[in-house]
């Protein structure tokens, strides 16, 4: 875990963000931060979708589509 390192705004994510879960899909990660869910291009996270008073609590990558569990 030495190698790990802290992103930021300048990276696309909002400020004292929360990171949840994480999926794997068609060759991009997926990851909800918050209560939004962003992907990840390589360099920069960009926002994706957000559903107001829910929250992401599962992704799954399985199958043809990503699916995000909302509570």
């Amino acid at each position: 875990f030495s190698n790990w390192e802290w992103l930021e705004s300048a990276n696309g994510l909002p400020a004292g963000y929360q990171p949840g879960v994480m999926a794997l899909f068609n060759g991009n990660m997926y990851l909800s931060i918050n209560d939004s869910l962003y992907v990840f291009n390589g360099q920069n996270f960009q926002f994706i979708h957000a559903e107001p008073g829910f929250s992401i609590s599962y992704l799954s990558a399985d199958g043809q589509h990503l699916l995000a569990g909302l509570r």
